[in-house]
């Protein structure tokens, strides 16, 4: 009995063995494509796809590898007997991606007509097919065919509601220089999806400066201020506020944050970043008005707190009077006390002594006390 489990056992082993093989094969050929190794990439997956001609995705690689090594004719060769294969079937989006590969070798070929009529045979099955689409909008931006994959991608958006490509659309304008375009593309998504707000700051980003006369910086202010007029909306004063502060224009930014509190009711939050970043910044002043501002506005004590610190720490990089400096710390004192909830602006007032007034002993007595 023992006998025969083995034997059936090794029957089963040998049966697995070329699934084994080919899965370990198709594992060290995604290792090499990912890191631009495509003869070696090549060879497997030719194998790969020999082995098994209905996986698309084995083909698909294999003739990016040898689009990467330039072996057009071996390329048009597969592509012409997979598009037979493939228009003897249903219509599927294969189909579509093969034309689409097909039109791309024509151009290496510097057959211009056959290449737009392939492209266009694409196209023409997103447009009626729009939900299966993605992957044929994604290959021409991938072949820098950047008229062709916008078309697409609009098409898709206009067609399914639910779909998200401004990410996609406005990488294909910035990359054709259109760069009022691209701000307004990734603006929209906003509309849409405030959450991702700092995605789009992180995409927005790369094509601004710190200098607030950027060629840029300045179209952004423009496209930002008309909406703010046209459509008050709370993401565009956040996005202005943003802009200031890549700039360093940081009293703009604490008048787009001002503005957000009063006319959103938000929290202090936006205010409070600001006058931080001022601070931190070396503008001072900003960071007295930013947190007088949250003086006058929050009844929390914490906030109050806060808002203390940030004032007295700006103030000592602002007045020379240092009767002043004293004045204002004991004023504080005497409204909040020296307890643990005052022990930060303690601290504050023990460096003051030390490093400005030249008091160290006092200062060490105050900081024995915290």
């Amino acid at each position: 009995m023992k006998s025969l489990r083995k034997i059936v056992f090794f029957i089963g082993f040998l049966g697995l063995f070329p699934l084994l093989v080919q899965a370990q094969n198709n594992v060290l050929a995604s290792e090499y494509f990912a890191k631009g190794e495509f003869e070696k990439a090549e060879s497997l997956y030719k194998t790969l796809y020999e082995e098994n001609t209905s996986n698309y995705f084995y083909f698909d690689r294999l003739i990016q590898c040898q689009n990467a090594l330039q072996k057009f004719d071996e390329a048009q060769e597969l592509l012409l007997k997979k598009l037979d294969e493939l228009t003897k079937k249903p219509v599927n989006p294969n189909l579509a991606l093969v034309n689409l590969d097909l039109g791309y070798n024509y151009e290496w070929h510097n057959e211009k007509d056959k290449a737009q009529k392939h492209y266009q045979w694409a196209l023409d099955y997103l447009k009626t097919n729009p939900d299966r689409s993605y992957m044929i909008a994604r290959k021409f931006q991938d072949y820098q065919k950047m008229d062709y994959a916008l078309q697409g991608y609009e098409y898709i958006m206009q067609a399914i509601p639910t779909a998200n490509y401004y990410h996609q659309i406005a990488t294909i304008y910035g990359e054709r220089g259109e760069v009022e375009k691209m701000f307004n593309t990734f603006l929209d998504w906003l509309t849409k999806q405030y959450d991702d707000i700092e995605t789009v700051k992180r995409f927005i980003e790369r094509y601004l400066t710190d200098d607030n006369q950027g060629e840029n910086n300045i179209l952004l202010r423009k496209i930002l201020t008309k909406r703010i007029q046209e459509n008050p909306k709370i993401e565009w004063y956040k996005l202005l506020s943003w802009l200031y502060l890549q700039q360093k224009d940081y009293s703009k930014a604490l008048v787009q944050e001002k503005a957000v509190f009063n006319r959103f009711q938000t929290d202090y939050n936006g205010i409070i970043d600001v006058g931080k970043i001022a601070f931190d910044g070396g503008d001072f002043y900003t960071t007295q008005e930013a947190f007088d501002y949250i003086l006058h506005q929050t009844p929390d004590v914490d906030t109050q707190i806060l808002a203390y610190f940030y004032l007295l720490q700006s103030l000592k990089n602002i007045e020379k009077d240092t009767e002043k400096i004293h004045s204002a710390y004991k004023t504080f004192f005497d409204q909040y006390g020296t307890d643990a909830n005052t022990a930060q602006i303690q601290s504050s007032y023990a460096h003051y002594l030390t490093f400005y007034e030249n008091q160290p002993e006092e200062a060490i007595e105050i900081l024995q006390e915290v």
